[in-house]
């Protein structure tokens, strides 16, 4: 790069995965993020690594670009839909 531009640093998707997880964690407390930051990078991880090498069971979903992604963000949809106070909320509420 031979210049710097704003939206490559401060841009939306800098700011998203900033604040994704408090959110997926549990806003207003402080192990909420911490909780969110350790299920959201295995999750991103996984999901990358199972849709790009599938078992034999899901052969049928090799070479499908961008399907990780759409699997990701279908799943942290419904981390928010199933849990809306957070993960950790769900976590204290069962213990």
């Amino acid at each position: 790069y031979l210049f710097i531009d704003p939206d490559l640093a401060f841009g939306s998707s800098a700011s998203i995965q900033a604040i994704l997880p408090a959110v997926i964690g549990g806003v207003g407390t402080i192990w909420g993020p911490v909780v969110g930051a350790l299920v959201l990078g295995p999750l991103s991880d996984v999901t990358a690594t199972v849709l790009r090498n599938p078992p034999e069971a899901l052969n049928f979903l090799q070479g499908r670009g961008g399907l990780a992604v759409i699997v990701y963000g279908v799943m942290l949809i419904a981390i928010i839909l199933l849990l809306p106070q957070g993960i950790y909320a769900a976590l204290r509420k069962r213990w």
